[in-house]
């Protein structure tokens, strides 16, 4: 399944008479499993739920985070479902908060998160909340595989796959939404002569 199917299909209606945290397993000790969240996932909800997982988890060991103290900020959870608009109008505080945003690259050379610009919102917003933020990246071990593959063959092949970004590639559902993150790249980043290449080079 892709992540989207489960924001727009399974969440909201199995949370139409309770709330997320109702559907989360319980600890030893009988408590929901919830809590202040630690992490501020990022990622393309076109992308699949098992390799968002499988990705997150390999972060949590490279880190050697404890999964059963770790919390994670996912928006197919935390943002409900039902009051989109809302909600993600709190993102750069949410992430200010967190303070650790971990971006997750599928597939490695071509990210749906860098053609979203969505991803890029939280991805500005980041950068905005400067030293209380910081950014991550991480992939599935498919992914990885993937990259160690190529660079094997191909030394150079992550360097051009980094300076392909382009972040006035990206699109968005609606275009107004793309119009509005776009003003907010240039005017964060960007300058009258250089448009949105500043934000590219930060990336």
């Amino acid at each position: 399944w892709a992540s989207n199917k489960l924001a727009w299909q399974v969440v909201p209606e199995a949370t139409l008479a309770a709330h997320q945290a109702e559907h989360l397993p319980r600890t030893s000790d009988g408590r929901r499993a919830v809590g202040w969240a630690t992490l501020f996932v990022s990622h393309a909800q076109a992308c699949t739920y098992d390799k968002l997982l499988d990705a997150l988890d390999g972060y949590l060991q490279m880190h050697s985070l404890d999964p059963a103290t770790t919390y994670l900020w996912l928006d197919v959870m935390c943002i409900r479902q039902h009051e989109v608009a809302t909600d993600v109008a709190h993102i750069g505080e949410i992430e200010g908060r967190i303070g650790r945003v971990v971006m997750v690259l599928d597939p490695w050379d071509v990210p749906r998160c860098l053609s979203r610009v969505w991803c890029l919102y939280e991805v500005v917003h980041c950068a905005l909340e400067g030293a209380q933020s910081s950014l991550h990246l991480t992939m599935a071990q498919s992914e990885a595989s993937a990259l160690q593959a190529t660079l094997r063959k191909d030394p150079d092949a992550l360097t051009r796959a980094l300076f392909s970004f382009d972040a006035r590639t990206a699109s968005a559902s609606q275009e107004e939404d793309r119009v509005m993150i776009m003003r907010l790249i240039e005017t964060s980043f960007g300058d009258a002569e250089r448009g949105v290449d500043p934000f590219n080079d930060f990336n």
